[in-house]
């Protein structure tokens, strides 16, 4: 999941376009933890979020949007207000 979130990140910095990122984007959101955010441990069973891993995922959901990707951008800024009051709790 981190890395899923890492490489996202730097590939829609460097403006990266590719059909292989809808693939992470349905990994990602596929693996949202009822709690708000995410965990690298999921296969593990955890089903708490990580603040790490749901920082580096909400990361990636902000940098998604900053440079204009549109797959399934509307499921990723909900998942993002969800991680993000995980993170605040």
């Amino acid at each position: 999941m981190c890395v899923s979130g890492m490489v996202l990140s730097i590939c829609s910095y460097a403006k990266i376009r590719s059909p292989k990122f809808n693939e992470i984007v349905d990994y990602i959101t596929s693996h949202h933890l009822p709690d708000g955010g995410w965990n690298c441990s999921w296969q593990r069973g955890s089903q708490k979020s990580s603040r790490h891993t749901t920082l580096t995922v909400f990361e990636c959901i902000r940098d998604l949007e900053n440079n204009s990707y549109t797959y399934r951008i509307e499921d990723l800024k909900n998942l993002k207000n969800k991680a993000h009051e995980m993170l605040l709790k």
